[in-house]
């Protein structure tokens, strides 16, 4: 499995007015770096979670359809970037001898985007059809992310705001025993984020 952003929204998932204030700055001469902070704070967040906040068109790909298993009973792709809103649409290449892509009729599958890893699955009665087995022969293209920032959690825009803090006043990289899960964040943060993180479907 493999996914590229093709779009993304690029919002500030919390205002420029209100980190400096969180950071008790009047000055514009750092409004530049602060707004870099923001961004990397999100991707940051984004990355640990493994969510999208801001808006984002994303292109994901499979090797092939997946089958019916007693782990996967109703044959569904799990999708790596959570917080899907829509699909729109799922292609794979049906002849090994054409580089055109067929698409799916989307009253052929279902999205769960409830579950805690959004899914897609063929309707009761469909079947995946067969692809040609090239790799990354199936295409999916969805929407994900909040299409309003306003809509974000509290805690994890709290959270933002404290790692910004974190990187404001302290400019120098600094050396961590590193965490078994390879992201070093403010210990706050991190509480802040766990309930919002979902791991990886493997």
């Amino acid at each position: 499995m493999a996914f590229t952003i093709a779009s993304d929204s690029g919002a500030l998932i919390v205002s420029l007015s209100d980190v400096k204030q969180h950071l008790r700055v009047e000055i514009a001469d750092d409004d530049a770096l602060i707004t870099a902070l923001i961004h990397a704070a999100r991707e940051k967040i984004e990355n640990y979670c493994n969510i999208a906040l801001t808006a984002k068109t994303v292109h994901e790909f499979f090797d092939v359809f997946p089958a019916m298993t007693v782990q996967r009973p109703n044959a569904e792709f799990y999708l790596k970037v959570n917080r899907v809103e829509s699909v729109t649409s799922i292609q794979y290449y049906e002849d090994v001898e054409s580089d055109t892509l067929t698409t799916i009729d989307s009253a052929d599958y279902i999205l769960d985007n409830a579950s805690q890893y959004a899914r897609v699955a063929p309707r009761i009665g469909v079947k995946w059809p067969l692809e040609d087995g090239r790799i990354n022969g199936v295409k999916i293209i969805y929407e994900a992310g909040y299409s309003d920032v306003a809509d974000i959690p509290a805690p994890i825009i709290q959270s933002a705001k404290l790692m910004i803090s974190d990187w404001y006043e302290r400019r120098e990289d600094r050396f961590y025993q590193m965490q078994s899960t390879g992201f070093i964040l403010p210990r706050v943060s991190e509480m802040l984020l766990k309930p919002y993180r979902i791991y990886q479907w493997s």
